[in-house]
């Protein structure tokens, strides 16, 4: 089973969006990170297209500005925000790609279970919000 790394989380959510393979990948960093882009101060930041790729290949690491930046409460839940209202409405079946990063969570041996329980804590989930937060918490 693959990894629960940044690559493999961003690739299953990126399988399940509706709209072409044109440009997904920066479709999907643009949404899902929308607070960060807001933050930056620029109306016209765009991610790096070269960095993207390497981080969706998993040939390098995300953005140290991107982590550093989600690690607060307040910026974690503009994440979880993003994810239940950008995110989401991309996706032609959400239940299914939070399935999937959940199993990729489960089965990964390099977290201890009592961190795979504190991020999938109340799985399944229900109601929209306890999905985007899980989707957050899985993508921090």
């Amino acid at each position: 089973m693959k990894p629960c790394c940044f690559s493999t989380i961003m690739n299953t959510l990126l399988k399940y969006m509706t709209i072409s393979n044109s440009g997904k990948q920066m479709t999907l960093m643009n949404t899902t990170f929308a607070e960060y882009k807001e933050k930056k101060g620029k109306e016209d930041f765009e991610f790096d297209k070269g960095n993207v790729s390497k981080w969706f290949s998993g040939e390098d690491r995300q953005s140290p500005s991107l982590v550093e930046f989600y690690d607060s409460v307040e910026n974690i839940k503009a994440l979880i925000f993003d994810v239940q209202y950008t995110v989401f409405p991309l996706l032609y079946d959400k239940d299914k790609a939070v399935q999937e990063l959940y199993l990729l969570l489960i089965n990964d041996s390099s977290l201890s279970e009592n961190k795979k329980t504190e991020i999938s804590k109340g799985y399944p989930y229900n109601s929209e919000e306890d999905k985007a937060a899980f989707v957050g918490r899985v993508i921090f």
